[in-house]
């Protein structure tokens, strides 16, 4: 038996290595990781159990920032699947968030309410029943990212990016989406009551029962979008 069958043996070293629960294994970590690892302090000998009390929801945010300021080599995703989802259903309230590297990351119910999330990548992340409230999105990255039934009312997304994302029954009253690039979007049943969608891409979305009314769509390119009319 290796000294890697038991959840306890396990320590960064080994993380590093490319170590995942139940016995399952991967590539090692990438080398442009190394700052990364070097600036959190930790020992190579420290145990899993040590690990997984240092990695909390704070120290994920952190080394977000680190990642999307250095190398971006998707280290928040890629310590979770070892450590565990830690900022799932957390409460990020008016969290500064600019600039962080959140690709694939589970942020499934998290609090984002006026989070100022500009410039962050959130490229395939779950984003399923977050809540955006009044949160500065401008400039976002939410290509291929599952939002189902996420709360957006009066978020300000100019220029975000949400191609082929699903946005099905999302919640996008009064929100600013001017220039958003919602290519290939999966919108049915989305609530864009009042929203400003000046100039934005909606090409090839499917908006089926989306209800728009009152949105301003002035310039919007609509070319191969499904438009059906919600029905009562």
């Amino acid at each position: 038996m290796s000294r890697l069958d038991t959840v306890t043996s396990a320590t960064l070293v080994d993380v590093r290595a490319g170590w995942l629960p139940e016995g399952r294994h991967r590539a090692p970590a990438c080398a442009e990781s190394a700052v990364l690892w070097a600036a959190s302090g930790l020992a190579d000998d420290t145990p899993l159990e040590a690990l997984r009390t240092w990695w909390t929801p704070e120290r994920a945010i952190a080394l977000a920032r680190a990642d999307g300021a250095g190398p971006r080599c998707r280290a928040v995703a890629w310590v979770c699947q070892a450590l565990g989802d830690v900022l799932v259903g957390v409460d990020l309230r008016g969290a500064d968030m600019r600039g962080v590297d959140m690709r694939g990351v589970d942020l499934r119910g998290v609090d984002l309410t006026d989070a100022d999330m500009r410039g962050v990548d959130m490229r395939g992340v779950d984003l399923r029943g977050v809540d955006l409230t009044d949160a500065d999105m401008r400039g976002v990255d939410l290509t291929d990212a599952v939002m189902t039934r996420a709360i957006m009312r009066r978020a300000i997304m100019r220029r975000a990016i949400m191609r082929r994302a699903t946005l099905i029954r999302v919640d996008m009253t009064d929100a600013t989406l001017i220039r958003v690039d919602m290519t290939d979007a999966d919108m049915r049943g989305a609530d864009v009551t009042g929203a400003d969608l000046t100039g934005a891409d909606v090409t090839g979305a499917d908006l089926t029962g989306a209800d728009v009314t009152g949105a301003d769509v002035t310039d919007a390119d609509t070319r191969s979008a499904i438009l059906e009319p919600v029905t009562e």
